[in-house]
C-alpha cells in the first residue's frame, strides 16, 4: 500500500515556497574574497538583491521564493561572473565562484530573459519583491477587494489562507477583525491559485504566502517612511536592522491614522475613524553552515469606530471596536546533508476583538468581547534526490476560541439615566475548542 500510494501521487509543489541560495567567493587560488558584490535576480518573482560577501567571501541568499535566478558577481579587478541557478527546493543551493583576473579590455553581455518565466511551474503563481509591495500595485487578475477591503479570490468567501514566515493564519485577516499586515515589514510575496503544497490545505481558495525575514549582512541598515492624504491620514513607520558575524537583530515600528477606514453604508462619511499602531522584533543567527534559528514577535493593535448609518447618526450613536494581536515564532533548520533538511516551526498567538456602544445606541446597546489562543507546531524533513523532491512531516495546533455578548434596551438605559434604575442584561458565552493534527504525511514531487 505505501508503494501503491507513492506511484499515485501526481506531481506537486510541496515544499515551503522559499528557497536559499549560499555563495562562496575566491580568486583563482581558491582565497576568499571579501567585500565582493553579489546579486540575485529574477523577472518572474520581481526578486532583486544585491549586498557584498563578508569577510570569510560568504554570503546566503535566505528566503527567495522557487523560479530561476541570475547569480552574478562583481569584484574590482576581477572579471565579472554571471550564471543562472534553479531554486526549486528548500534546501540550500551551494555555489562556489572562483572569479578570474580582469584583462586588459573585456565585455560581458547579460540577458535576463531567462529568468522572466518559470518554466517548471504547472499552477499560476503571482510574486512580488519589496519594491513591488511598496508601490502597492493591484493584486493578481482574478482577486477583488470586497466591502472593507476582504479578499475574495475568484468569488470565494472568507478561503484566503496567509502564511506568514511559514507560518499558516487559519483566522480571518480582513481589517474588520484582525490588525492589518504592514506592508514594510514584507520582504517578497507569492500569491497562489493552484497546486497548493500540502501544508496549505487548510483554505483552498487561493494562498498569499508572505516572508518577513531579512538576509543576514553586516552593520547597521535602516529605513524611515512618512504619509498623508486625504481624510486626515498620515503615517509613519520605522525599522532599523544590526549585523555582525553570523546574527541579525531587526526592530520596527509603525503607527497611521485615518478619517476613512471602514466602507460607510451611507455617502456620508459618520464615524469612521481608525489608528492603527504596532511593533516587531526578529533575531536571526546562522550558528554554523548547517543550523540557523529565527525567532521574531510582534504585537498590533486597530482601534476603530463603526460607521454610522443617518438615523443612528441623528440619534448620537457611538460604537468603537478594537482588535489587539500578540504572535511570536521560532523556526530552526538543520542541514542533514547536501541534500536533506530538517525543519522545525512554532508559534503562539494571542487574538482579541471587542466592541462597545453608548447609550444613544440604536436599536440595542451591545457590546462584545471575543478572541482565540492558537499553538501551532510542525516538524518536516525534505530531501532531494536527481530531478526528484521529497518531504515528510506533520503539523497539529489548538485554538480554542471564547466570545462573550451582551446586549440591552435602549429606552432602559434612559430610563436608568433618569431614575438610576438598574439595566438587566444578557450574556452569552461559549467555548470551542480545535484541534487538528497531521501525522505521517507523504508528498512526493517529480521534475
Amino acid at each position: 500500500m505505501f508503494a501503491l500510494g507513492l506511484a499515485a501521487c501526481s506531481p506537486a509543489w510541496t515544499q515551503l515556497e522559499t528557497g536559499e541560495i549560499r555563495v562562496l567567493v575566491t580568486d583563482p587560488s581558491g582565497l576568499p574574497l571579501p567585500s565582493s558584490t553579489v546579486g540575485v535576480l529574477s523577472e518572474a518573482s520581481n526578486t532583486q538583491r544585491t549586498y557584498t560577501t563578508d569577510d570569510h567571501g560568504r554570503f546566503t541568499f535566505a528566503h527567495l521564493p522557487f523560479g530561476v535566478y541570475r547569480l552574478t558577481v562583481e569584484h574590482s579587478g576581477f572579471q565579472k561572473y554571471a550564471e543562472l541557478v534553479d531554486v526549486r527546493s528548500a534546501i540550500s543551493r551551494e555555489v562556489t565562484v572562483k572569479m578570474a583576473i580582469q584583462p586588459v579590455s573585456a565585455a560581458v553581455n547579460v540577458s535576463d530573459k531567462a529568468t522572466l518565466l518559470d518554466a517548471h511551474r504547472t499552477g499560476v503563481v503571482y510574486s512580488a519583491g519589496s519594491q513591488l509591495i511598496h508601490e502597492e500595485q493591484s493584486p493578481q487578475p482574478g482577486w477583488i477587494f470586497e466591502a472593507n477591503g476582504v479578499l475574495h479570490p475568484r468569488g470565494s468567501e472568507y478561503q484566503t489562507l496567509f502564511v506568514v514566515d511559514g507560518i499558516p493564519m487559519d483566522e480571518n485577516r480582513s481589517p474588520g477583525f484582525a490588525p492589518e499586515f504592514n506592508h514594510n515589514d514584507v520582504q517578497s510575496m507569492s500569491v497562489l491559485t493552484a497546486d497548493y503544497p500540502a501544508e496549505y490545505g487548510r483554505k483552498l481558495g487561493g494562498v498569499v504566502e508572505l516572508t518577513t525575514d531579512k538576509d543576514i549582512h553586516k552593520g547597521f541598515h535602516g529605513a524611515a517612511e512618512a504619509d498623508g492624504g486625504s481624510f486626515d491620514t498620515g503615517g509613519g513607520f520605522f525599522s532599523g536592522s544590526y549585523g555582525w558575524n553570523r546574527s541579525q537583530l531587526t526592530l520596527s515600528a509603525f503607527a497611521n491614522t485615518t478619517g476613512r477606514y471602514l466602507d460607510p453604508p451611507v455617502l456620508g462619511n459618520f464615524t469612521n475613524s481608525e489608528t492603527l499602531d504596532g511593533a516587531t522584533a526578529i533575531y536571526d543567527q546562522d550558528f554554523s553552515a548547517a543550523d540557523r534559528i529565527h525567532v521574531s514577535v510582534h504585537r498590533e493593535q486597530a482601534q476603530f469606530e463603526v460607521p454610522n448609518e443617518n438615523l443612528q447618526q441623528a440619534a448620537g450613536q457611538v460604537q468603537n471596536r478594537n482588535s489587539i494581536e500578540d504572535f511570536g515564532q521560532a523556526g530552526w533548520d538543520h542541514l542533514i546533508s547536501s541534500d536533506l533538511l530538517f525543519e522545525v516551526r512554532a508559534a503562539v498567538e494571542d487574538l482579541s476583538a471587542n466592541l462597545w456602544s453608548n447609550n444613544l445606541s440604536v436599536p440595542i446597546i451591545a457590546a462584545q468581547q471575543r478572541g482565540f489562543r492558537r499553538s501551532y507546531l510542525r516538524a518536516s524533513l525534505s530531501a532531494t534526490k536527481h530531478h526528484h523532491d521529497l518531504k515528510f512531516g506533520g503539523d497539529a495546533h489548538y485554538a480554542p476560541v471564547t466570545e462573550a455578548l451582551q446586549n440591552g434596551d435602549r429606552a432602559a438605559a434612559q430610563r436608568r439615566r433618569a431614575s438610576e434604575i438598574r439595566v438587566l442584561s444578557y450574556r452569552y458565552v461559549t467555548q470551542i475548542g480545535e484541534l487538528q493534527a497531521r501525522f505521517l504525511s507523504i508528498w512526493v514531487t517529480r521534475a
